[in-house]
């Protein structure tokens, strides 16, 4: 597993990913009331969130399923929605616009979760996935013991979280270049595998030609 250098970078975009859901989870009533929503109205923003979530983990899979896009594609274009999502943060108020940046929000959010494994099941193969995925969750751990010192750093000196907002899109934005990178290697590469494959030579069967009659008649 860590024999193979494209295991790093889907790593690192999945603590992004993770830094991104913890950090957004525990801040976003307190954000909302930055914003003039309040509690007893941006408590739906979390259901809303869960929802779409549950949807990206259920049905976007279905996308890579049935050979429509591959899974990094989906995985890229689900980092760099979020990326620019969590960049449109700084910018939202009202009730409106915070319950529909969160719903927008789970959909690739959920699919990230789902993707993740099953890319990996593809790049390093399904004996390996417990031991990368593993490798995975213990980044992730270590990045969440620096998200609160974080979150604090930007609400006790600036006021607002649109530092950390701004911080997460950058991590976020960074792992889809990450990922639009894998993409492009991984299609290379495969068609590299195609060309080369070789076509065995066709073994035609031919019949020996049965004997006729009168050879049958010469014989006896």
């Amino acid at each position: 597993v860590l024999k193979t250098p494209r295991f790093y970078f889907h790593a690192l975009s999945f603590v992004s990913w993770s830094f991104f859901l913890d950090s957004f989870l525990t801040v976003m009533f307190d954000f909302a009331e930055d914003i003039g929503v309040p509690p007893s109205e941006s408590v739906h923003a979390l259901t809303l969130f869960s929802a779409t979530d549950t949807m990206g983990r259920l049905f976007v899979p279905f996308l890579s399923d049935y050979g429509l896009i591959s899974n990094c594609g989906l995985l890229t274009i689900a980092y760099f929605t979020l990326g620019l999502l969590q960049q449109l943060g700084p910018f939202i108020s009202g009730k409106l616009a915070f319950l529909s940046l969160s719903a927008a929000m789970g959909l690739p959010a959920g699919y990230i979760m789902v993707g993740a494994s099953e890319i990996l099941s593809t790049e390093i193969g399904t004996k390996n996935l417990p031991i990368a995925y593993g490798f995975m969750t213990t980044l992730t751990a270590i990045g969440g013991f620096a998200r609160p010192p974080v979150i604090g750093f930007f609400r006790d000196n600036y006021g607002s979280y649109d530092g950390l907002f701004r911080l997460i899109g950058g991590m976020l934005t960074l792992s889809f270049l990450f990922t639009v990178a894998l993409w492009i290697t991984g299609r290379s590469k495969l068609r590299e595998r195609k060309t080369t494959v070789v076509v065995p030579d066709a073994f035609v069967f031919v019949p020996e030609p049965m004997p006729t009659l009168k050879e049958e008649d010469t014989d006896m």
